[in-house]
């Protein structure tokens, strides 16, 4: 049997973290989280144990990328220090699908970084709202911010003092303190 070389292609970093673009990759996941947070999008998928972030740049295939469908996604790969970036060039909606399971109450922040962009549940109460549209959340696991899609912080503030069981991706790097990005219900 024979393999012929592929050549690794060169595209713009997509994000802080991330280093020389690896080449073609494809895989197949449950979009965990989809959304805006502080003026930009967010939007991973995970397949058992591995979570990708997705970066798409035209707007038709985003629209494929909604919360809890079941994706199949290929396009360049960038390896980062934290999540594994792809860039795609196509997606296919396979319709709606499980949610894989969470890594529950890990220990945060982690020494080992496998965390990131991991779908978690987190069991905590609310501390107080923070004025960047956060809520600090404390637990055994240790404290992190909560960023809710498309809660008011009215709502934010009723949730102080509340006990909390929340799921979302994890995301260590991304704000001051470690930050769970939780879907809105909506």
């Amino acid at each position: 049997n024979e393999y012929s070389a592929v050549e690794s292609q060169t595209a713009p970093a997509v994000a802080d973290d991330t280093s020389a673009i690896m080449g073609y990759f494809g895989t197949r996941g449950v979009v965990t989280f989809s959304d805006r947070v502080f003026g930009k999008e967010f939007i991973f998928i995970q397949e058992a144990n591995s979570a990708w972030r997705i970066t798409p740049e035209m707007g038709e295939l985003k629209q494929q990328l909604r919360f809890g469908n079941y994706v199949d996604v290929g396009g360049a790969l960038s390896v980062g220090r934290s999540v594994q970036t792809i860039s795609p060039l196509f997606v296919m909606d396979l319709g709606l699908h499980s949610m894989p399971s969470p890594l529950i109450n890990p220990h945060i922040p982690s020494k080992s970084g496998n965390l990131e962009g991991k779908w978690t549940e987190l069991q905590g109460v609310g501390r107080q709202t923070n004025n960047d549209g956060t809520l600090a959340f404390a637990g055994k696991f240790g404290a992190v911010s909560l960023w809710i899609g498309r809660t008011t912080a009215g709502t934010l503030g009723d949730l102080v003092d509340a006990q909390l069981r929340v799921r979302g991706v994890l995301m260590e790097k991304l704000h001051d303190t470690p930050l769970l990005l939780v879907p809105s219900r909506r």
